[in-house]
């Protein structure tokens, strides 16, 4: 007992230079979560987390984390990495790891990285430097350029304490394990360690497990020069990035905040992104055949027009400045709330939820189809239009609206302003029930 009490005051500090002990929680008992491991089937990042990349998350200080808590699951995992290779952001790690305190970009430079990377990654630390023991905030918009192409991130959170991020969860390997509630360690099996030796050691394949979109997009941008030296067209195949793309925040592509079109000359029509799409603050407007699978917010953007065509497989997020749609839109749902905006054009498709409260709003197309809910809160509008069918709820609180359209249809409920007059109410809607027997109509 004596001795175990020993090892665990000297495992305190668990970074060794670059070898180092870290600790990651899960819901998985040791004969499901060891294995994947092993047979290198663990695919991170479909559980808590995924801030700072697609990875399993662990920290190398148990001592009073969530992990120990068992926020992330009733087990703990002990596991064995070597940090060489990984961008850490705790300086006293950096010096055990590199032999000497490199700074974010000395770290970058020793490992090759690519200079626009180290550019990016300057203008970054410019805006965002690391300042006290948190370095959480510098390194998650640093980890939206490095992610896939280091091994992984070390850094101090203020909810999770000191984290290791590892990209390639195939070069950890177990050591031991235990539930939130015991004290002791159980190691594990001989003949497991034996399979996993030299694991840390190894080299580690990059993009295993997230792809580095701003990579990605470099080689995008390579092609359309080739093509354009050429006098050819691109293929739609060749301007397709896989996952998110995050282009703000200095990751404009070698423009520095402020400058002038900062980003949206870096767009090109027709590309597709298979994830979602956030551009450099200073953009001003969008390429044309643009294609989003994920989400596209122009919160905090210059852009003032969406252009013919624009695809937004989940939630376009629109920004006050925004003041027209183009035609041939198509979006997932449609989030609105500060645009000054005061109609939506009759074409525009969208399969989901529209939510214009708070907005100028003052005319909906006729005929139209609301496949979500429809909240017009707050808004100036006076007249619902003609045909309006919303599948969801219908939320006119705090409008101006007066009457209720004979032909309106709405599935679940009506929220009115408690000034709004109930024989002003068709009957089919008054007399109207919910699927769950409450009153379709409220205030």
């Amino acid at each position: 007992m004596i001795r175990q009490l020993i090892r665990e005051m000297l495992l305190r500090e668990e970074v060794y230079g670059a070898m180092a002990f870290v600790y990651t929680g899960s819901q998985s008992p040791p004969d499901v979560f060891i294995p994947l491991i092993v047979e290198d089937r663990l695919e991170p990042g479909k559980g808590k987390g995924g801030l700072y990349g697609k990875g399993l998350y662990t920290v190398y200080d148990l001592q009073g984390t969530q992990t120990e808590s068992g926020f992330y699951g009733n087990y703990i995992y002990k596991l064995a990495i070597n940090l060489y290779g990984y961008i850490c952001f705790d300086r006293d790690v950096a010096t055990k790891v590199y032999g000497k305190p490199l700074t974010i970009i000395e770290q970058m430079e020793l490992l090759g990285l690519d200079e626009e990377i180290i550019e990016s990654s300057k203008r970054i630390l410019e805006s965002v430097p690391l300042a006290g023991r948190i370095t959480a905030p510098t390194a998650q918009p640093i980890s939206l350029i490095v992610r896939g192409i280091v091994k992984g991130l070390v850094f101090t959170g203020s909810q999770d304490g000191k984290v290791a991020v590892v990209y390639d969860a195939s070069t950890v390997s177990p050591v031991s394990y235990r539930t939130t509630k015991a004290k002791l360690w159980k190691k594990v099996s001989k003949d497991i360690r034996k399979q996993t030796v030299g694991r840390s050691q190894a080299g580690w394949r990059k993009e295993r497990y997230e792809v580095n979109t701003f990579e990605k997009f470099k080689r995008v941008k390579a092609k359309l020069a080739k093509f354009k030296s050429l006098g050819e067209s691109p293929s739609p195949e060749d301007l397709i990035i896989d996952g998110d793309l995050d282009l703000s925040g200095g990751m404009s592509m070698g423009l520095k905040a402020g400058e002038a079109g900062g980003g949206v000359t870096d767009i090109p029509a027709g590309l597709h992104v298979k994830g979602t799409l956030v551009i450099h603050p200073s953009t001003t407007g969008l390429p044309r055949g643009l294609k989003v699978d994920g989400n596209l917010p122009l919160y905090g953007t210059q852009v003032s027009e969406i252009p013919d065509g624009l695809v937004v497989g989940r939630n376009l997020m629109l920004s006050p400045l925004v003041t027209r749609i183009g035609s041939d839109v198509k979006v997932g749902s449609l989030t609105g709330g500060s645009t000054t905006m005061t109609e939506l054009p009759p074409d525009m498709q969208i399969a989901g939820n529209i939510d214009l409260g708070g907005s100028q709003i003052t005319k909906l197309p006729d005929n139209l189809t609301v496949n979500g809910n429809l909240n017009l809160r707050e808004t100036p509008i006076r007249d619902l239009p003609v045909g309006l069918y919303v599948k969801g709820s219908l939320d006119l609180d705090k409008t101006n609206v007066e009457v209720l359209p004979d032909d309106l249809q709405v599935d679940d409920s009506i929220k009115l302003s408690s000034s709004f007059k109930s024989y002003n109410i068709p009957n089919h809607l008054l007399n109207g029930r919910r699927k769950d027997g409450m009153k379709k109509v409220w205030y």
